[in-house]
């Protein structure tokens, strides 16, 4: 019996160890999940740029439409055939975006082209036109993913042969653009 309650006492004496704690290495912080989180967005949000030749840019109403469907299908409209010039310009990029740049015309009536940035992450950093109104390079940024792209949107009217060669040998593969 004495060598029970011998026992007994060190069973009191006896500390437990404390509980155990599990050590996470590399524990993802708040700032980690919110640069994964901004990773996957940039990564599922490709940008969409659509080309339209639209014949045309002077009508108001016509303008509100191809906005609107625009707004709808890309983050980038080219457009060409604008028939933009100097007594236009500014009618045509109040309506359908103060985001965007157009070339004026001087050699041709149905030529121009435009670049519209409908998507707020996109900004129109530069723009770069040929003499002739035809070519429009522009630079954009993307916000979001952090990264600067280029868009040339070209108006090619239909020529002959031998003069339509000589726009897509001379002015297409011209550098417009750093």
């Amino acid at each position: 019996s004495h060598i029970g309650s011998k026992h007994e006492s060190s069973k009191e004496n006896f500390q437990k160890p404390p509980p155990q704690q599990t050590v996470y290495i590399n524990q993802p912080t708040s700032k980690t999940n919110q640069y994964h989180q901004n990773q996957q967005e940039k990564q599922e949000k490709p940008i969409k740029i659509c080309n339209w030749n639209v014949r045309g840019l002077n009508d108001s109403k016509k303008r509100a439409q191809i906005r609107e469907l625009a707004s709808s299908l890309c983050d980038i409209l080219v457009i060409t055939e604008t028939h933009s010039d100097a007594s236009n310009i500014h009618d045509i990029q109040s309506s359908l975006e103060k985001n965007s740049t157009f070339t004026i015309n001087s050699s041709t009536v149905s030529g121009g082209v435009g670049v519209v940035a409908l998507n707020p992450r996109l900004t129109i950093i530069k723009a770069y036109e040929n003499d002739s109104g035809t070519i429009l390079d522009a630079s954009i940024t993307d916000s979001v993913a952090e990264f600067t792209f280029h868009v040339r949107g070209v108006y090619a009217p239909s020529y002959s042969n031998q003069k339509r060669l000589s726009f897509f040998s001379n002015e297409i593969t011209a550098g417009l653009t750093d």
